[in-house]
């Protein structure tokens, strides 16, 4: 994109507040703006700081709970609920309108990015060596509120099980935090809670896919150079799924997948049709699907 010349430096300010998925699609805004006005300063507000470390776009970061008076910035770009009222759009292009407008046509690169230390590198490459990760998959066993992103363990099981039958040259590793989920066995690592996110990055960078739903990790991943077997329950993969990488997404299986499209705007909560926290969908993956589509990346 052609820049204007001697353009004046300007003061901008970002937001977003949560939660760490949403942070993370926003570095696309936030280098973009960057790219239009390189004498800028740009400031950024969220809850998920660690986000932006080491972001070189970025001047100041602020806590969203504690940011400056946007009246004192040249520019205030405030993403907040911007795909929470939106309908019919990637969450992505969702930030990017609601930063410039009908002006996004031209924007050719709207990835999410993390930037990772030379330290950081170091600590992977550690990692990867102590737990000997020749060949391996990053996964998400995400156990936390919201059900209906908690895919059954039975499914999990039942995946794990379909893989190492046909191969055993690979390892899995078990991301996101403590809470969430990982399996006792020699073929897995648990990588909760052990490294950051740009060291996340690193390490699903060298994986040969990432399998897991909408969630914190899934956007690391998203950032990162690995395939996705994308999971679906309530977001249909047109709102959610990276488009710049290869992605196989996989719905549940069941007719009301996607609701997300129907609840009423701001969507806060989901209210499920087959009552007050049923969230069945998170219980009817196809397992045969999923391990089909990881072994086409292994």
């Amino acid at each position: 994109m052609k820049k204007p010349p001697n353009y004046p430096k300007t003061n901008i300010l970002v937001r977003r507040r949560a939660a760490l998925g949403d942070a993370i699609m926003a570095t696309g805004v936030v280098r973009e703006l960057h790219n239009r006005f390189p004498e800028s300063n740009i400031d950024m507000a969220t809850e998920f700081l660690d986000v932006f470390n080491n972001n070189p776009h970025i001047r100041h970061l602020y806590h969203a709970n504690a940011m400056p008076d946007p009246s004192k910035y040249d520019m205030y770009i405030d993403l907040d609920d911007a795909y929470e009222l939106a309908k019919d759009m990637h969450y992505v292009d969702c930030y990017f309108y609601r930063a410039f407008g009908n002006d996004i046509s031209n924007i050719e690169n709207m990835q999410p990015e993390l930037h990772p230390t030379q330290k950081d590198h170091t600590v992977v490459e550690q990692f990867v060596k102590h737990n000997e990760l020749d060949k391996y998959i990053c996964i998400h066993i995400r156990q936390w509120h919201w059900a209906m992103k908690n895919m059954a363990w039975e499914t999990w099981y039942a995946v794990f099980e379909k893989l190492f039958t046909e191969r055993a040259d690979f390892k899995i590793v078990c991301t996101g935090s403590e809470q969430d989920g990982t399996v006792d066995h020699p073929l897995f690592v648990d990588a909760r809670g052990k490294l950051n996110l740009q060291q996340t990055k690193l390490l699903m960078d060298g994986a040969d896919c990432f399998v897991g739903i909408d969630s914190g990790p899934y956007h690391i991943a998203s950032a990162s150079k690995t395939k996705m077997v994308s999971l679906h329950t309530h977001l249909l993969p047109e709102r959610v799924a990276p488009r710049d990488k290869e992605v196989t997404a996989i719905k549940s299986e069941i007719d009301c997948v996607g609701c997300n499209e129907l609840q009423p705007k701001p969507v806060r909560q989901i209210n499920c049709i087959h009552g007050p926290e049923d969230f069945r969908c998170s219980r009817l993956f196809d397992a045969d699907k999923i391990s089909k589509a990881v072994l086409e990346y292994l």
